[in-house]
């Protein structure tokens, strides 16, 4: 089932953006480590999710047209790459008291991907806010990353059923906490 999202993946530029050309798609993310995630949201049956730090929308994008999914996002700001319709986006800081009540009105979610500000405190801030809006999963982005070691400090101190994915040489990795 990997190998298939691997495949979906490398044939991504054929799902094209009405909000942005199709050579500036990107996703964020390391190609089999999100072809594995794929698989497990398949797996969970995810069929709507949350992500906190949307930046240009790739992987929303990615979600929505590849994997069928329902999204809504939280960022600070609409970045002019904006791959995805902007209404599906809230724009805002992910701890004020209005964000997290859109978030929770327009809940509940099988997975809430936390990817936004990177530091320990934000990590947290977005984990303690967002997390418990999940019914299936919550995913961590950069648990690996040593730029920003804010994500895997928080992963390190969250237990429960946790699946680590991350492939060799890459520095980014995923974290998948099952709820």
């Amino acid at each position: 089932m990997v190998d298939y999202f691997l495949r979906i993946l490398k044939e991504y530029k054929h799902y094209p953006s009405t909000y942005w050309p199709l050579d500036l798609q990107t996703i964020m993310q390391d190609v089999y480590e999100l072809a594995t995630l794929s698989f497990w949201i398949k797996n969970e049956g995810v069929e709507k999710y949350l992500e906190i730090g949307v930046a240009s929308g790739g992987l929303m994008h990615y979600f929505i047209n590849v994997m069928g999914l329902e999204a809504h996002g939280i960022d600070t700001t609409l970045q002019p790459t904006l791959m995805v319709d902007p209404s599906l986006i809230y724009v805002g800081d992910s701890g004020d008291e209005q964000t997290i009540e859109w978030a929770k009105n327009n809940g509940p979610y099988d997975m809430v991907v936390i990817d936004g500000d990177h530091n320990y405190e934000g990590v947290k801030m977005d984990w303690e806010n967002y997390g418990n809006m999940a019914t299936k999963i919550v995913v961590f982005h950069d648990i690996f990353q040593d730029v920003w070691p804010g994500p895997r400090q928080l992963w390190n101190q969250i237990a429960g059923d946790k699946l680590e994915i991350n492939r060799t040489g890459s520095n980014l990795g995923i974290g998948v906490l099952f709820i």
